[in-house]
Protein backbone atom coordinates (compact mmCIF):
# COMPACT_ATOMS: atom_id res chain seq x y z
CA UNK A 1 0.00 0.00 0.00
CA UNK A 2 0.92 3.49 -0.32
CA UNK A 3 1.72 5.10 2.78
CA UNK A 4 -0.27 7.96 3.84
CA UNK A 5 2.35 9.73 5.14
CA UNK A 6 4.20 9.68 1.35
CA UNK A 7 0.95 11.13 -0.49
CA UNK A 8 0.50 14.48 -1.49
CA UNK A 9 -1.44 16.51 1.04
CA UNK A 10 -5.72 16.09 0.43
CA UNK A 11 -4.70 12.75 -1.56
CA UNK A 12 -4.02 10.28 1.67
CA UNK A 13 -6.90 8.45 1.29
CA UNK A 14 -7.26 8.63 -2.31
CA UNK A 15 -3.60 6.78 -2.31
CA UNK A 16 -3.99 4.23 0.40
CA UNK A 17 -6.46 2.86 -1.74
CA UNK A 18 -4.94 3.11 -4.87
CA UNK A 19 -2.62 0.00 -5.20
CA UNK A 20 0.42 -1.24 -4.16
CA UNK A 21 4.07 0.24 -4.49
CA UNK A 22 6.87 -2.31 -4.90
CA UNK A 23 8.63 -0.13 -3.05
CA UNK A 24 8.41 3.21 -0.37
CA UNK A 25 7.45 5.48 -2.27
CA UNK A 26 9.38 8.54 -1.03
CA UNK A 27 13.20 8.36 0.21
CA UNK A 28 13.55 6.16 3.35
CA UNK A 29 17.78 7.40 3.94
CA UNK A 30 20.48 9.39 2.82
CA UNK A 31 21.40 7.60 -0.21
CA UNK A 32 18.03 7.46 -1.85
CA UNK A 33 17.73 11.16 -1.03
CA UNK A 34 20.96 12.14 -2.49
CA UNK A 35 19.88 9.90 -5.60
CA UNK A 36 16.35 11.58 -6.38
CA UNK A 37 18.00 14.91 -6.26
CA UNK A 38 19.86 14.21 -8.75
CA UNK A 39 16.56 13.08 -11.09
CA UNK A 40 16.20 15.89 -13.19
CA UNK A 41 17.76 17.23 -16.61
CA UNK A 42 18.57 20.68 -15.34
CA UNK A 43 18.92 21.61 -11.79
CA UNK A 44 17.25 25.11 -11.04
CA UNK A 45 18.99 27.07 -8.56
CA UNK A 46 16.64 25.32 -5.60
CA UNK A 47 17.17 21.20 -6.29
CA UNK A 48 21.48 22.59 -7.21
CA UNK A 49 20.76 23.45 -3.20
CA UNK A 50 18.64 20.27 -2.20
CA UNK A 51 21.65 17.99 -4.39
CA UNK A 52 24.56 19.68 -2.83
CA UNK A 53 23.52 19.38 0.12
CA UNK A 54 22.34 15.55 -0.50
CA UNK A 55 25.38 14.36 -1.53
CA UNK A 56 27.56 16.09 0.84
CA UNK A 57 25.50 14.77 3.78
CA UNK A 58 26.96 11.21 2.91
CA UNK A 59 29.28 9.08 4.53
CA UNK A 60 32.10 7.70 2.57
CA UNK A 61 30.68 3.91 3.86
CA UNK A 62 27.13 5.11 1.56
CA UNK A 63 28.64 5.81 -1.69
CA UNK A 64 29.32 2.60 -2.92
CA UNK A 65 25.18 2.23 -1.90
CA UNK A 66 24.44 5.33 -3.98
CA UNK A 67 26.13 3.95 -6.86
CA UNK A 68 24.32 0.66 -6.53
CA UNK A 69 21.23 2.34 -6.44
CA UNK A 70 22.15 4.77 -9.18
CA UNK A 71 22.69 1.63 -11.80
CA UNK A 72 19.51 -0.45 -10.34
CA UNK A 73 17.57 2.78 -11.47
CA UNK A 74 19.38 3.78 -14.36
CA UNK A 75 20.68 7.22 -13.48
CA UNK A 76 24.15 6.85 -12.92
CA UNK A 77 24.82 8.71 -15.56
CA UNK A 78 22.46 11.41 -14.39
CA UNK A 79 24.33 11.66 -11.51
CA UNK A 80 27.49 11.70 -12.58
CA UNK A 81 26.30 14.44 -14.44
CA UNK A 82 25.84 16.58 -11.31
CA UNK A 83 28.44 15.90 -9.58
CA UNK A 84 30.43 17.13 -12.25
CA UNK A 85 28.48 20.33 -13.12
CA UNK A 86 28.42 21.16 -9.10
CA UNK A 87 31.77 20.28 -8.44
CA UNK A 88 31.35 17.50 -6.22
CA UNK A 89 33.25 14.82 -8.27
CA UNK A 90 35.93 15.26 -4.97
CA UNK A 91 33.51 13.90 -2.52
CA UNK A 92 32.73 10.52 -4.03
CA UNK A 93 35.46 8.42 -2.97
CA UNK A 94 38.20 7.42 -5.46
CA UNK A 95 36.41 4.03 -7.16
CA UNK A 96 33.37 5.29 -6.75
CA UNK A 97 33.82 8.20 -9.16
CA UNK A 98 36.23 6.10 -11.25
CA UNK A 99 33.33 3.55 -11.76
CA UNK A 100 30.48 6.36 -12.41
CA UNK A 101 32.98 8.38 -14.98
CA UNK A 102 33.58 4.63 -16.56
CA UNK A 103 30.02 3.91 -16.65
CA UNK A 104 29.25 7.07 -18.47
CA UNK A 105 31.73 7.24 -20.81
CA UNK A 106 30.27 3.48 -21.77
CA UNK A 107 26.86 4.85 -21.84
CA UNK A 108 27.82 7.97 -23.83
CA UNK A 109 29.83 5.50 -26.29
CA UNK A 110 26.70 3.51 -26.56
CA UNK A 111 24.23 6.66 -27.05
CA UNK A 112 26.19 7.76 -30.37
CA UNK A 113 25.78 4.42 -31.97
CA UNK A 114 22.12 4.36 -31.30
CA UNK A 115 21.96 8.08 -32.18
CA UNK A 116 23.26 6.83 -35.49
CA UNK A 117 21.12 4.02 -36.37
CA UNK A 118 18.17 5.80 -35.21
CA UNK A 119 19.01 8.54 -37.93
CA UNK A 120 20.06 5.84 -40.47
CA UNK A 121 16.15 3.41 -39.72
CA UNK A 122 14.57 6.88 -40.01
CA UNK A 123 16.24 7.92 -43.13
CA UNK A 124 15.27 4.04 -43.80
CA UNK A 125 11.78 4.41 -42.99
CA UNK A 126 11.53 7.72 -45.23
CA UNK A 127 13.09 6.49 -48.25
CA UNK A 128 10.46 3.32 -48.23
CA UNK A 129 7.34 5.07 -47.43
CA UNK A 130 6.85 4.24 -43.93
CA UNK A 131 6.07 6.54 -41.21
CA UNK A 132 7.40 6.09 -37.90
CA UNK A 133 7.99 8.05 -34.25
CA UNK A 134 10.74 7.59 -32.10
CA UNK A 135 10.35 6.20 -28.93
CA UNK A 136 11.99 6.86 -25.39
CA UNK A 137 15.97 6.51 -25.96
CA UNK A 138 18.09 9.22 -27.62
CA UNK A 139 15.14 11.17 -29.10
CA UNK A 140 13.58 11.17 -25.88
CA UNK A 141 17.32 11.72 -24.17
CA UNK A 142 18.02 14.52 -26.72
CA UNK A 143 14.72 16.55 -26.22
CA UNK A 144 15.04 16.03 -22.44
CA UNK A 145 18.67 16.65 -21.35
CA UNK A 146 19.64 18.46 -24.60
CA UNK A 147 22.38 15.98 -25.50
CA UNK A 148 23.81 12.43 -25.14
CA UNK A 149 24.97 10.94 -22.29
CA UNK A 150 22.76 11.71 -19.04
CA UNK A 151 19.98 9.41 -20.17
CA UNK A 152 21.25 5.76 -20.46
CA UNK A 153 18.97 3.04 -23.46
CA UNK A 154 19.72 -0.19 -25.04
CA UNK A 155 18.06 -0.15 -28.22
CA UNK A 156 16.33 1.84 -31.17
CA UNK A 157 12.28 2.08 -30.43
CA UNK A 158 10.41 2.99 -33.64
CA UNK A 159 6.19 3.30 -33.56
CA UNK A 160 5.23 2.53 -36.85
CA UNK A 161 1.92 4.02 -38.15
CA UNK A 162 -0.65 1.25 -38.47
CA UNK A 163 -1.17 2.10 -42.73
CA UNK A 164 1.86 0.41 -42.62
CA UNK A 165 1.79 -3.32 -43.40
CA UNK A 166 4.00 -5.30 -40.88
CA UNK A 167 5.46 -7.29 -44.54
CA UNK A 168 6.61 -4.36 -45.96
CA UNK A 169 8.15 -2.63 -43.15
CA UNK A 170 10.52 -5.80 -41.77
CA UNK A 171 10.94 -6.41 -45.79
CA UNK A 172 12.00 -3.14 -46.35
CA UNK A 173 14.23 -2.73 -43.06
CA UNK A 174 15.33 -6.71 -43.37
CA UNK A 175 18.55 -6.45 -45.00
CA UNK A 176 20.23 -3.59 -42.18
CA UNK A 177 18.85 -5.75 -39.68
CA UNK A 178 21.98 -7.97 -39.39
CA UNK A 179 24.26 -5.10 -39.81
CA UNK A 180 22.74 -2.92 -36.92
CA UNK A 181 23.05 -6.33 -34.41
CA UNK A 182 26.63 -6.36 -35.62
CA UNK A 183 27.20 -3.11 -34.31
CA UNK A 184 25.21 -4.33 -31.30
CA UNK A 185 22.37 -1.77 -32.18
CA UNK A 186 18.67 -3.65 -31.85
CA UNK A 187 15.83 -1.59 -33.75
CA UNK A 188 12.34 -2.56 -32.24
CA UNK A 189 9.50 -1.84 -34.80
CA UNK A 190 5.74 -1.64 -33.11
CA UNK A 191 2.47 -0.82 -34.79
CA UNK A 192 0.92 -0.46 -30.62
CA UNK A 193 2.42 2.16 -28.26
CA UNK A 194 1.94 -0.68 -25.37
CA UNK A 195 1.94 -4.09 -27.33
CA UNK A 196 0.73 -6.34 -24.21
CA UNK A 197 -2.74 -5.80 -22.59
CA UNK A 198 -4.17 -5.20 -20.62
CA UNK A 199 -3.20 -1.38 -21.88
CA UNK A 200 -2.97 -2.06 -25.37
CA UNK A 201 -6.55 -1.03 -25.92
CA UNK A 202 -6.16 2.12 -24.09
CA UNK A 203 -3.82 3.44 -27.04
CA UNK A 204 -5.83 3.56 -30.19
CA UNK A 205 -2.68 3.49 -32.73
CA UNK A 206 -4.69 5.62 -35.51
CA UNK A 207 -5.71 8.05 -32.94
CA UNK A 208 -2.41 8.11 -31.34
CA UNK A 209 -0.93 9.27 -34.83
CA UNK A 210 -3.58 11.50 -35.59
CA UNK A 211 -2.39 13.98 -32.56
CA UNK A 212 0.72 13.73 -33.66
CA UNK A 213 2.70 16.19 -34.97
CA UNK A 214 5.94 16.65 -37.30
CA UNK A 215 9.42 16.61 -36.25
CA UNK A 216 12.69 16.02 -37.51
CA UNK A 217 15.69 13.86 -35.86
CA UNK A 218 19.57 14.91 -36.37
CA UNK A 219 17.82 16.29 -40.17
CA UNK A 220 15.82 13.40 -41.06
CA UNK A 221 11.67 14.21 -40.85
CA UNK A 222 9.85 11.82 -38.69
CA UNK A 223 6.57 12.44 -36.50
CA UNK A 224 6.86 13.05 -32.78
CA UNK A 225 3.98 12.00 -30.30
CA UNK A 226 1.64 14.24 -28.55
CA UNK A 227 2.86 15.55 -24.97
CA UNK A 228 -0.76 14.10 -23.82
CA UNK A 229 -0.15 10.44 -25.66
CA UNK A 230 3.59 10.51 -24.49
CA UNK A 231 2.92 10.77 -20.79
CA UNK A 232 0.27 8.41 -20.60
CA UNK A 233 2.38 6.07 -22.68
CA UNK A 234 5.49 6.16 -20.05
CA UNK A 235 3.70 6.33 -17.19
CA UNK A 236 1.67 3.15 -18.80
CA UNK A 237 5.41 1.87 -19.39
CA UNK A 238 6.53 2.20 -15.90
CA UNK A 239 3.99 0.70 -14.47
CA UNK A 240 3.84 -2.45 -16.86
CA UNK A 241 7.80 -2.60 -15.43
CA UNK A 242 6.15 -2.76 -11.61
CA UNK A 243 7.64 0.52 -10.86
CA UNK A 244 10.97 -0.59 -11.16
CA UNK A 245 13.46 2.34 -12.85
CA UNK A 246 13.53 5.70 -11.50
CA UNK A 247 14.37 6.88 -14.98
CA UNK A 248 11.48 6.50 -16.25
CA UNK A 249 10.28 8.41 -13.61
CA UNK A 250 12.54 11.20 -14.47
CA UNK A 251 11.56 11.10 -17.66
CA UNK A 252 7.72 11.47 -16.61
CA UNK A 253 8.49 14.26 -14.04
CA UNK A 254 10.12 16.19 -16.98
CA UNK A 255 8.04 16.05 -19.80
CA UNK A 256 4.98 17.21 -17.25
CA UNK A 257 7.38 20.38 -16.43
CA UNK A 258 7.53 21.11 -20.16
CA UNK A 259 3.69 20.38 -20.75
CA UNK A 260 2.78 22.89 -17.89
CA UNK A 261 5.18 25.64 -18.98
CA UNK A 262 2.89 25.24 -22.13
CA UNK A 263 -0.01 27.91 -22.34
CA UNK A 264 -2.02 25.71 -24.45
CA UNK A 265 -1.94 22.93 -22.05
CA UNK A 266 -4.91 21.68 -20.03
CA UNK A 267 -4.75 19.14 -17.18
CA UNK A 268 -8.63 19.13 -16.46
CA UNK A 269 -8.22 18.13 -20.54
CA UNK A 270 -5.58 15.85 -20.24
CA UNK A 271 -7.46 13.67 -17.41
CA UNK A 272 -10.81 13.41 -18.68
CA UNK A 273 -9.12 11.77 -21.97
CA UNK A 274 -6.98 9.66 -19.72
CA UNK A 275 -9.83 8.19 -17.33
CA UNK A 276 -11.83 7.59 -20.86
CA UNK A 277 -9.38 5.65 -22.20
CA UNK A 278 -9.63 3.64 -18.76
CA UNK A 279 -5.64 4.67 -17.93
CA UNK A 280 -6.72 6.55 -14.81
CA UNK A 281 -5.12 4.09 -12.54
CA UNK A 282 -1.12 3.95 -14.38
CA UNK A 283 -1.26 7.77 -15.05
CA UNK A 284 -2.64 8.74 -11.70
CA UNK A 285 -0.32 6.27 -9.52
CA UNK A 286 2.74 7.29 -11.67
CA UNK A 287 2.23 11.07 -11.29
CA UNK A 288 1.84 10.73 -7.87
CA UNK A 289 4.86 9.32 -7.23
CA UNK A 290 6.72 11.80 -9.70
CA UNK A 291 5.14 14.48 -7.80
CA UNK A 292 5.86 12.85 -4.26
CA UNK A 293 9.86 12.25 -5.03
CA UNK A 294 10.49 14.46 -8.44
CA UNK A 295 8.74 17.79 -7.71
CA UNK A 296 6.33 16.62 -10.96
CA UNK A 297 4.17 20.26 -11.11
CA UNK A 298 1.34 18.19 -11.55
CA UNK A 299 -2.52 19.24 -9.64
CA UNK A 300 -3.36 17.66 -6.87
CA UNK A 301 -7.11 18.36 -8.08
CA UNK A 302 -5.71 16.23 -11.33
CA UNK A 303 -4.23 13.54 -8.96
CA UNK A 304 -7.49 13.51 -7.05
CA UNK A 305 -9.51 13.03 -9.96
CA UNK A 306 -7.23 10.39 -11.72
CA UNK A 307 -7.31 8.07 -8.52
CA UNK A 308 -10.71 8.29 -7.75
CA UNK A 309 -11.42 7.01 -11.38
CA UNK A 310 -8.94 4.26 -10.53
CA UNK A 311 -12.13 2.76 -8.66
CA UNK A 312 -14.09 1.82 -12.05
CA UNK A 313 -14.39 -1.98 -12.49
CA UNK A 314 -11.85 -1.49 -15.76
CA UNK A 315 -9.43 0.22 -14.08
CA UNK A 316 -9.29 -2.57 -11.37
CA UNK A 317 -9.27 -5.66 -13.82
CA UNK A 318 -6.44 -3.95 -15.87
CA UNK A 319 -4.51 -3.32 -12.95
CA UNK A 320 -4.76 -6.77 -11.64
CA UNK A 321 -3.46 -7.98 -15.18
CA UNK A 322 -0.36 -6.15 -14.70
CA UNK A 323 0.15 -6.92 -11.00
CA UNK A 324 -0.52 -10.47 -11.71
CA UNK A 325 1.91 -13.50 -12.14
CA UNK A 326 3.53 -13.23 -15.82
CA UNK A 327 2.89 -16.61 -17.30
CA UNK A 328 0.13 -18.15 -14.43
CA UNK A 329 -3.05 -19.39 -16.38
CA UNK A 330 -4.56 -17.67 -14.23
CA UNK A 331 -2.37 -14.49 -15.67
CA UNK A 332 -3.89 -15.28 -18.74
CA UNK A 333 -7.41 -15.17 -18.05
CA UNK A 334 -7.26 -12.37 -16.57
CA UNK A 335 -5.36 -10.67 -18.86
CA UNK A 336 -8.62 -11.57 -21.55
CA UNK A 337 -11.24 -10.76 -19.03
CA UNK A 338 -9.34 -7.28 -18.57
CA UNK A 339 -9.45 -7.09 -23.18
CA UNK A 340 -11.93 -4.46 -23.76
CA UNK A 341 -14.69 -5.84 -26.13
CA UNK A 342 -14.80 -8.84 -28.50
CA UNK A 343 -12.34 -7.34 -30.79
CA UNK A 344 -9.38 -6.58 -28.23
CA UNK A 345 -10.30 -10.37 -26.38
CA UNK A 346 -9.45 -11.60 -30.13
CA UNK A 347 -6.22 -10.06 -30.35
CA UNK A 348 -5.46 -10.81 -26.90
CA UNK A 349 -6.12 -14.91 -27.55
CA UNK A 350 -3.99 -14.05 -31.16
CA UNK A 351 -1.45 -12.11 -29.05
CA UNK A 352 -0.72 -15.64 -27.25
CA UNK A 353 -1.14 -18.11 -29.40
CA UNK A 354 -0.81 -16.74 -33.23
CA UNK A 355 1.37 -13.45 -32.41
CA UNK A 356 2.70 -10.62 -35.28
CA UNK A 357 5.82 -10.38 -36.68
CA UNK A 358 6.94 -7.53 -34.33
CA UNK A 359 5.29 -9.50 -30.89
CA UNK A 360 8.32 -12.35 -32.22
CA UNK A 361 10.84 -10.27 -32.87
CA UNK A 362 11.13 -8.77 -29.31
CA UNK A 363 10.69 -11.94 -27.90
CA UNK A 364 13.19 -13.42 -29.95
CA UNK A 365 11.83 -16.19 -31.28
CA UNK A 366 12.22 -14.82 -35.06
CA UNK A 367 14.58 -12.35 -37.17
CA UNK A 368 13.77 -10.91 -40.49
CA UNK A 369 13.94 -13.09 -43.27
CA UNK A 370 13.20 -16.44 -41.65
CA UNK A 371 9.94 -18.23 -41.89
CA UNK A 372 7.07 -16.84 -39.88
CA UNK A 373 4.98 -20.15 -40.04
CA UNK A 374 7.88 -21.75 -37.93
CA UNK A 375 8.54 -19.43 -35.31
CA UNK A 376 4.85 -19.05 -34.42
CA UNK A 377 4.53 -23.05 -34.32
CA UNK A 378 7.25 -22.90 -31.81
CA UNK A 379 5.87 -20.22 -29.71
CA UNK A 380 2.47 -22.03 -29.76
CA UNK A 381 4.31 -25.15 -28.55
CA UNK A 382 5.99 -23.33 -26.16
CA UNK A 383 2.81 -21.46 -24.80
CA UNK A 384 1.44 -24.97 -24.39
CA UNK A 385 4.24 -26.29 -22.64
CA UNK A 386 4.48 -23.78 -20.06
CA UNK A 387 0.60 -23.87 -19.18
CA UNK A 388 1.00 -27.70 -18.52
CA UNK A 389 4.28 -27.30 -16.82
CA UNK A 390 2.51 -24.91 -14.06
CA UNK A 391 -0.55 -27.17 -14.31
CA UNK A 392 1.75 -29.98 -13.16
Amino acid sequence: MIPARHAPAGLEDAARDAGGWPEPPLPQNAVERALLAAGHAILTADQRAEFVAAVSALQPAEWPALQGLAVHHALTALLWRHLVGCDLVAAAPDHVAGALRQSYASDLLTQMRLDRVLRESLALCRDAGIHAIPRKGTALGRRIYGQLGPRPSRDVDLFIHPGVSQRHAYAALAPVFARWHARGARVELTWQLIRHPPHRAAFDARAVWRRASAWEYGGVPCALLAPSDEIRYLCAHYVKHQFDRWLWLVDVAELTRRAASDPAWRWEEFAQATIAAGLALPVGLTLTQASALLGAPVPAGTLAALLDAGHAPLERERWAAVTDLWGSQRHYAVMVRAARGAAEKLATLGMLLWPDRAYLYDAGDWEPGQALVGARLRRLGGFARDLTARRG
